[in-house]
C-alpha cells in the first residue's frame, strides 16, 4: 500500500498539501496564542507599573519619617521641625516635591503667622 501511495503523483501532492496546510494552521494558532499572551503581559505591565512607583514611594516616605524620627529632640529643634510633625512634613515634601526640612519649617512659619490673618478675616465676615 506504502508503494501504491507513493507511486500515485495526485495521492502524494494531496498528502503533501495537507500536512502543509496544517502546518500553516499550527503556526497561526502559534501565532494567536503567543500575540494574545504577550498583549495580556504588557496589559499586566501597564497596569502593575503604578502599583509599584506608589509602592517606592510609600517606601521612601517610610525611610524619610523613619530617619527623622531616629534624630534627637535637640537636632530636630536645630532644624526646625517638631517631633509631632515630621509625618505631615514628609507628606507634604512628598506631596510638594523635593524641598529640604528648613524649606519646610520655613512654610510651616509663615503658615503660623498667617492664622491671626485668617482669624481676624473669619471673626469679621
Amino acid at each position: 500500500m506504502y508503494l501504491w501511495f507513493m507511486s500515485n503523483p495526485d495521492l502524494t501532492h494531496e498528502l503533501i498539501a495537507g500536512r502543509q496546510e496544517r502546518s500553516d494552521a499550527t503556526a497561526r494558532a502559534a501565532y494567536r496564542i503567543v500575540s494574545g499572551v504577550t498583549g495580556a503581559l504588557s496589559l499586566l505591565g501597564r497596569l502593575t507599573e503604578p502599583l509599584g512607583k506608589a509602592y517606592g514611594r510609600w517606601q521612601r516616605r517610610r525611610l524619610a519619617v523613619k530617619t527623622l524620627q531616629s534624630l534627637d529632640d535637640r537636632l530636630l529643634h536645630d532644624i526646625g521641625v517638631s517631633r509631632g510633625d515630621i509625618r505631615r512634613l514628609v507628606d507634604e515634601t512628598a506631596e510638594r516635591g523635593a524641598m529640604t526640612v528648613p524649606e519646610l519649617a520655613q512654610l510651616e512659619a509663615e503658615r503660623e503667622a498667617e492664622k491671626p490673618v485668617v482669624e481676624e478675616l473669619r471673626l469679621a465676615a
